[in-house]
């Protein structure tokens, strides 16, 4: 008897690779899953005030819309693999040499931490604002909702 081997669609794949760069992000800041969630949704809700500040109605319906929070996420996990990880995995700003010679590996999650400051940077609605690329995406997916 033959056995079928299952194949993994696209989505699941995409989906697994995004839980596994949330994972390395949390890694490199020294978060949990909720730290990393609740960072994000305070991002997508100052972007939102921010762009349609004078239109309530519209910031609440983007809001809810599954259809801009998948854009909104997929936009997250781009910056993530392009601006944020393409560089930190590059740094060499874990490893110390101590008095004695030694090379330590040494992990600094704190707001002082350049991985930290990097990535509350490339996340930054100011920046998102003035972001061509970003703004123009917006625009079509907003196009699309309404």
């Amino acid at each position: 008897m033959k056995t079928l081997a299952t194949k993994t669609s696209h989505i699941a794949k995409v989906r697994q690779a995004n839980q596994r760069q949330k994972e390395r992000v949390c890694e490199l800041l020294g978060w949990d899953e909720s730290q990393y969630c609740e960072h994000q949704f305070e991002v997508y809700q100052k972007l939102l005030n921010a762009i349609h500040g004078d239109c309530p109605a519209i910031g609440a319906r983007l809001l809810t819309s599954e259809c801009f929070r998948g854009f909104f996420n997929a936009q997250w996990e781009k910056r993530n693999r392009e601006e944020f990880l393409g560089i930190v995995e590059l740094q060499d700003g874990d490893w110390t040499v101590t008095p004695t010679g030694d090379l330590v590996h040494e992990v600094i999650h704190s707001e002082d931490d350049y991985n930290y400051q990097e990535y509350i940077f490339i996340h930054n609605t100011e920046r998102l604002m003035n972001d061509e690329a970003f703004l123009d995406a917006y625009s079509k997916i907003f196009d699309l909702i309404f």
